[in-house]
């Protein structure tokens, strides 16, 4: 075990690149360490650079920063006392050895969306509206085939407490079905979906759900109705409202449901909206578990939330006390305040889907001038 970071000796974040695969401790980790293929050997060779690291290096800067004050995790909402992805390590891993017990899976980036803060990265998508206007997309779309879906499987799994998928949507195939079939544990097993909402899980998915501890899925919900189908381009409000109203009422007893609203320069002003929503139409599973609502910060993005006027940021940490704890700790930690990026970002994609971002977000405009 590492008694700096749990996640370094006990987690792996699998990510497929245009470069192979990328096998990381978590998925805030920074730095690359690239395998050719997904077997036993090549994985176990990628964590023998990260597992046994006594301190802060360039990967964990992240939640070096976090540590420091700045907050874009939901786990450091669980606690008073956790400030990163690093703390919540201890909670979440146990015992002395260094098995795999976490790991986050990204077996593909099929998407049919192209939300705003997104990229190519995460979604086929914004691969296929790069496409469109001749723009070379980072990377490309893929999808784990059956080989290197088996290669992963071949790897001990069976100290694996917690699997979470991301992508691409998790609901669009089967892949992750799969994946669950093979944990050996599942009573002991949680499992985490990020989900856009656009998909339903299969009966399969539904059924194999019961076998597991618990299985939290995390909608995707930037905003609601135009400022939603802005953000979340091109799910339509009603669409994501009627599926996850139709997911609440068939999910069985293990499954709860969170809301996970990506902050960044549009919608900072607008988190109470969500809120309200929730409570009024959302506000727990039909079996009594109330639903929260968890913030994290758009990075990496010409919308990321470090593009936020400063004023604005200045207006929600100076005004109402029913602000989001959250967004104030988030928005606390904002640098730069390059709001030129996001608007000529906006502008340009505006042009490209006969938007408006001024006339959906009428109350933010004054700050971006």
């Amino acid at each position: 075990m590492n008694s700096f970071c749990r996640f370094l000796s006990n987690s792996i974040s699998v990510l497929k690149t245009n470069k192979g695969y990328n096998i990381i401790p978590c998925c805030t980790y920074r730095t690359e360490h690239i395998i050719p293929d997904l077997s036993p050997e090549n994985i176990k060779k990628a964590r023998a650079q990260f597992k046994d690291i006594p301190d802060w290096t360039p990967g964990c800067e992240e939640c070096k920063i976090q540590e420091g004050g700045r907050i874009n995790n939901a786990d450091q909402f669980q606690s008073p006392k956790v400030k990163s992805l690093r703390d919540a390590s201890f909670s979440l891993l146990k015992g002395n050895d260094d098995s795999i017990q976490n790991i986050e899976i990204m077996m593909h980036n099929v998407c049919e969306s192209a939300c705003m803060t997104c990229s190519s990265y995460s979604s086929s998508g914004w691969h296929k509206e790069l496409k469109k206007l001749n723009i070379l997309a980072e990377h490309d779309p893929y999808m784990f085939d059956q080989n290197e879906l088996a290669k992963l499987l071949s790897n001990d799994l069976s100290n694996v407490k917690r699997a979470k998928f991301w992508g691409g949507e998790p609901f669009i195939n089967e892949l992750h079905t799969q994946f669950m079939e093979a944990i050996p544990n599942k009573k002991d097993c949680s499992l985490i979906y990020a989900v856009s909402g656009a998909r339903l899980p299969s009966s399969k998915a539904l059924d194999l759900f019961k076998e597991f501890k618990q299985v939290q899925v995390l909608l995707s919900c930037d905003g609601i109705e135009k400022q939603f189908e802005y953000l979340r381009w091109p799910i339509k409000w009603d669409q994501f409202v009627s599926n996850i109203l139709e997911l609440r009422e068939t999910m069985p007893s293990t499954v709860y449901f969170d809301f996970y609203c990506t902050l960044n320069p549009l919608n900072v002003f607008y988190v109470d909206n969500i809120e309200k929503w929730i409570r009024e139409h959302f506000n727990e599973n039909k079996f009594g578990v109330v639903s929260k609502l968890w913030l994290g910060s758009a990075v990496w993005t010409d919308l990321g939330i470090d593009n936020t006027p400063k004023e604005l940021v200045n207006t929600i940490l100076s005004g109402d006390s029913t602000v989001d704890e959250q967004e104030k700790r988030i928005l606390s930690g904002v640098t730069g305040f390059n709001y030129q990026v996001a608007v000529d970002y906006c502008d340009r994609w505006d042009k490209v889907r006969n938007l408006n971002w001024r006339e959906v977000f009428p109350e933010i405009v004054e700050y971006f001038v």
